[in-house]
């Protein structure tokens, strides 16, 4: 039997290397899109004016709060930029008239790539589970030796059964049967 935590490594790993290129590319399409709707609420004029005054004076964050058609949506914008200040993270406004399909989509495609990350890393651990040992992973899923490599090599090396049956006749003063 392998152990949950091995397994959790291994689909851990397997997980990360397929979902991490699309989160990195919905981050991508994020700022733009907080740039989007950070240009949309604010005028050119008052953006200017507010970002060049120092941090001390205004509060700058990355990270804006925007209600699109009743959507909460958080975006980070990947800089700092200045926000009327409240005293924490509050809507900045109302996106009407204009990214608001967009910003809904890219939510909704965020949800759906989490959900998707979530039931393969379910499906992969069920898998997994259906392995008696490494050796038997390595045999039948060839595959997927990135991800359990290490585990094998581990288990390869620790040969406990002879060891142990070596260390144990020792213990007890057994002769090593001659073959």
């Amino acid at each position: 039997m392998i152990a949950k935590q091995i397994i959790q490594d291994i689909a851990s790993r397997a997980i990360r290397k397929k979902y991490t290129p699309l989160f990195d590319a919905l981050k991508a399409q994020e700022q733009e899109l907080a740039e989007d709707a950070y240009a949309h609420l604010f005028d050119p004029a008052l953006r200017v004016a507010a970002n060049a005054l120092p941090d001390k004076w205004v509060r700058k964050c990355s990270c804006l709060k925007f209600n699109v058609n009743g959507w909460s949506l958080t975006l980070d914008i990947g800089r700092d930029v200045a926000v009327p200040t409240t005293p924490y993270c509050s809507t900045l406004g109302s996106i009407v008239g204009g990214p608001e399909e967009r910003l809904q989509a890219h939510a909704m495609a965020l949800e759906n790539l989490r959900l998707a990350e979530r039931d393969d890393f379910v499906k992969l651990k069920a898998f997994l589970s259906s392995f008696k040992s490494i050796r038997q992973m390595s045999a039948l899923w060839p595959e997927g030796a990135e991800f359990y490599n290490s585990f094998l090599a581990a288990a390869q090396k620790e040969n406990l059964p002879a060891n142990l049956t070596k260390d144990i006749n020792a213990m007890l003063n057994i002769p090593e049967v001659q073959s």
